[in-house]
């Protein structure tokens, strides 16, 4: 009578079981990383929309503000800005570019533009257009 041993594994099931545990666990964090990359990538773009966002409504405010012929307005970094010339100033993470046009009499168009200074996260640059009548809704 023969005694079969059938209690363990041989080398080879071994051996074929890890190599599928690996490639299994490869495709998972495989998964995370880009997950993590994603999430980043989109951190930065929200965070620079809504500087951008910041960014227009402080000049909205001041222009509206301003009652003068003069348009003697600061952004958020307090650097003065004028008119009909490209203002930037960049921050640890983003660049901001703002530039504001007279279009008609006391009608101002405020164009600002973000994108991440380490464009390793995001390439994408958030611009926000919009227009402002000069002394008009707030007091």
């Amino acid at each position: 009578m023969k005694i079969k041993n059938t209690r363990g594994l041989t080398l080879v099931e071994l051996l074929i079981s890890m190599s599928i545990l690996s490639i299994i666990g490869l495709a998972f964090f495989s998964t995370i990383n880009t997950s993590i990359k994603t999430n980043k990538k989109n951190e930065t773009d929200i965070k620079a929309l809504h500087l951008a966002q910041s960014e227009v409504e402080n000049l909205r405010v001041q222009i509206k503000k301003s009652t003068g012929s003069t348009l003697d307005i600061v952004d958020l970094k307090d650097n003065k800005i004028t008119i009909n010339a490209d203002n930037y100033y960049t921050s640890e993470e983003y660049e901001v570019k703002i530039k504001i046009t007279e279009k008609e009499d006391l009608l101002y168009e405020i164009r600002v533009t973000v994108g991440a200074v380490n464009s390793n996260f995001s390439k994408k640059k958030t611009e926000i257009i919009t227009q402002v009548i000069k002394g008009r809704g707030l007091k």
